[in-house]
């Protein structure tokens, strides 16, 4: 199995666990995960855009509001 899989068993545990403990399971997109890095969060600005490679020359790419880290687009 790839390391796909490994992300599958790890959500599905992380559900279970939230589920018997009846705890909120909070959900991020590796794109907002980077825009929460201090270093980022240090400089200037409204908008921040995060870029990352999706192989077969494309890129993953979202604005996001550096106040609110939410995403400006889809």
């Amino acid at each position: 199995p790839g390391t796909f899989t490994g992300t599958r068993i790890a959500v599905a545990a992380a559900r279970a666990f939230a589920l018997a403990h009846r705890i909120p399971l909070v959900a991020y997109s590796s794109l907002n995960v980077m825009a929460m890095t201090p270093v980022l969060a240090a400089n200037p600005g409204r908008r921040l855009a995060i870029a990352t490679d999706a192989r077969r020359d494309q890129a993953y790419v979202q604005l996001i509001d550096r106040h609110t880290l939410r995403p400006l687009s889809e």
